[in-house]
């Protein structure tokens, strides 16, 4: 007897490779401006990002503010005179048709399909979010996505988890998260009480752990066979 029989996966830079994603989208928004983005411009944009998405998690700001907030503080970083609420608008129809899968994504999804239900859980906008997963390929093999605007609710809280396990109707015990984030995947698989899988290059050294650590995707068919 299996010890999970459903597989939740996070979905960027879990299943999907978001930082290369985030590039292109950018790159692809400013060119329309005359503006070129690189390496650095870029780094400089996930780092106002990221933050911005951790505050969320917090529950300090809400979904609505964060893509103008983004570009507020961006454009005024690299002296773009641009409306900050337009720019976020093209981001996002870019960034819907990013799809560039992690390595070994798909040969994993492919794998666990015939043997677990898979599904994918997201803090993405939700139409963003099923339009890269469609595009990936991975949508075939997925049972079911819950995005945190069809919750109302970003992971990690426990309102996000009572929407999932109410539209679901999945027994927790038999769950398994599979994500790269500490604060939103890992934190709140523990506080909900679900068994965890850190998809990350070096063990955590918080408070906050999960149940399983491993440095690629591709390991999680070996980990599911060895505690089968």
């Amino acid at each position: 007897m299996k010890k999970y029989e459903n597989i939740l996966f996070d979905l960027d830079m879990t299943l999907l490779d978001f930082k290369s994603c985030e590039y292109n989208a950018l790159k692809k928004t400013f060119e329309e401006y005359g503006v070129n983005i690189d390496g650095k411009t870029h780094e400089l944009y996930s780092l106002i990002n990221d933050g911005l998405w951790k505050r969320l998690e917090r529950g300090e700001i809400n979904k609505n503010d964060l893509g103008t907030m983004r570009f507020k503080e961006f454009l005024e970083k690299m002296k773009i005179e641009r409306d900050a609420d337009e720019v976020n608008e093209k981001y996002k129809e870019n960034l819907s048709l990013q799809a560039i899968l992690m390595d070994g994504a798909k040969e994993v999804c492919q794998s666990l399909y015939e043997d677990y239900n898979l599904y994918v859980i997201t803090n993405g906008t939700d139409w963003i979010q099923r339009s890269r997963l469609q595009l990936s390929s991975l949508s075939e093999f997925v049972k079911r996505m819950i995005t945190s605007d069809e919750a109302g609710t970003p992971k990690p809280k426990k309102e996000f988890f009572d929407f999932f396990f109410k539209k679901t109707k999945l027994d927790k015990s038999t769950c398994l998260i599979v994500g790269d984030s500490i604060t939103s995947d890992i934190l709140g698989g523990v506080n909900y009480g679900i068994d965890t899988c850190l998809i990350c290059q070096k063990e955590p050294d918080g408070e906050i752990r999960p149940d399983y650590t491993l440095k690629n995707i591709r390991f999680l068919i070996n980990l599911l066979q060895q505690i089968s």
